[in-house]
């Protein structure tokens, strides 16, 4: 596999190594994954925009976009991410939490707030569902979480799992 890097200084091509794959770039400013705090943060920052605006669900106009991103700037300082990675980040959540309530809304489902994902009446019952959902529901395979269920429910418009372990809005 031959690994390129371009530099964003220069624009050169470095080669790292070779064989016969195609080769990967490696974009230097890609930024690490978002941690628990960052994207409790985020949230955090929507809610209020939701609050400041009377909205829920997460179809904001430039301008609200750009309040979250002052906002999360705010309370992050020195932070690198870009508007459109904080708009990214929410459209991951989303789908993610998507997953989680069509998991948590079948029969014998809801959310175990102690596990942070959805219920099964067993374990092996939770991994089919898992395997049955795809590639989409990846993120919940072996211990995944899902830990912002609870916080989004609301921010959804109210949406909420059934269930003996259901979050109730």
């Amino acid at each position: 596999m031959e690994l390129v890097c371009i530099s964003s200084s220069s624009k050169k091509k470095d080669k790292v190594s070779t064989n016969d794959n195609p080769p990967v770039k490696i974009d230097p400013k890609r930024q690490s994954n978002w941690s628990e705090p960052e994207t409790d943060t985020l949230l955090e920052v929507v809610g209020q925009v939701q609050s400041e605006n009377d909205m829920v669900g997460f179809s904001f106009n430039s301008k609200a976009w750009t309040r979250i991103f002052t906002l999360f700037k705010t309370k992050i300082p020195g932070t690198k991410r870009e508007k459109c990675k904080l708009q990214n980040r929410i459209k991951v959540l989303y789908d993610r939490f998507k997953v989680c309530h069509e998991l948590a809304d079948t029969s014998g489902g809801g959310w175990d707030n102690v596990k942070k994902r959805p219920a099964a009446p067993s374990e092996e019952e939770y991994q089919d569902k898992i395997k049955a959902k795809g590639p989409k529901a990846k993120f919940l395979s072996g211990d995944g979480q899902f830990p912002w269920y609870p916080t989004m429910v609301p921010m959804v418009g109210g949406q909420s799992s059934r269930g003996n372990v259901s979050k109730s809005t």
